[in-house]
């Protein structure tokens, strides 16, 4: 009993309450709105005319199928092609994978290569990316469409990879703080040992930072899966699923004009 009342209790202090309790409201917000969706989801449209914020009186699993059934694109042009789900999955795993990768490599490999090799080309490349983040460039689609049809690139996979494998920007700086914070023993002792730059790289350092990599790798991916402007300028013959959804919503088929089903066919994209 002794030791116990001998014990200091630590306050919490009032600026971590506060953080708490905006942290609280701000997950309240996002998933308030979210579970909203939800159910709607599974209401008539009478239903939800009638009581847009209660329980549905009747799941309406057929929301989905009706979403499933008419989730399409059609294509720009005379042809007017359709694209259907399956298809559009296929082009947005492609799209989103293949641009997380060369995106979160591009920046890693660069960043490995300013941070641990001290030359003048490092400064510059590092005044660079701040210069960029600092200063927004804007009206520079023009000018990289141009490019992009010149290279004949244009509306293709391998396309976007290139075009989205730039390394300026916030994630550069990560991967260089965590290169700075790696000791250079590690370097030289690989070399004694006869390594290669590119050894060094993927056998010891990189291994090093792989937690990190895999996590700018998944907010890129999450980025690339909801983005829709850029496939529908630079990839418009390979719909992905976000440029279907804005198709989706906005369209004027009577069979999908209810707020309940368009509610579906966004959480089934939202499943991923």
């Amino acid at each position: 009993m002794i030791e116990k009342t001998q014990k200091i209790r630590k306050r919490v202090p009032v600026a971590a309450i506060v953080i708490m309790v905006v942290l609280g409201l701000y997950t309240v917000s996002v998933f308030v709105p979210l579970a909203w969706g939800f159910i709607v989801s599974f209401k008539s449209r009478t239903n939800f005319t009638e009581f847009p914020f209660g329980f549905p009186d009747k799941l309406m699993f057929s929301n989905y199928v009706t979403a499933f059934k008419h989730f399409e694109y059609t294509l720009d042009g005379t042809t007017g092609d359709v694209v259907g789900i399956g298809a559009m999955l296929v082009n947005t795993l492609l799209y989103s994978l293949g641009s997380s990768f060369f995106s979160t490599m591009s920046a890693c490999v660069v960043a490995y290569v300013t941070a641990k090799f001290d030359f003048f080309p490092s400064k510059i490349i590092y005044g660079i990316v701040i210069v960029t983040i600092a200063l927004p460039i804007v009206g520079a689609a023009p000018s990289e469409l141009h490019i992009v049809r010149l290279l004949h690139i244009y509306d293709t996979h391998i396309g976007m990879w290139i075009l989205k494998s730039g390394f300026a920007g916030l994630y550069y700086l990560i991967f260089y703080a965590m290169f700075k914070g790696i000791p250079k023993d590690f370097n030289d002792a690989a070399a004694v040992d006869g390594a290669s730059h590119y050894r060094t790289f993927f056998t010891i350092v990189f291994p090093l930072v792989l937690k990190t990599f895999s996590t700018v790798y998944l907010l890129y991916f999450i980025g690339f899966w909801n983005d829709y402007q850029t496939p529908l300028i630079y990839m418009p013959s390979f719909p992905t699923l976000a440029m279907g959804l804005y198709s989706f919503t906005f369209s004027t088929n009577s069979a999908v004009g209810s707020v309940p089903i368009r509610m579906a066919g966004n959480f089934m994209i939202f499943v991923p």
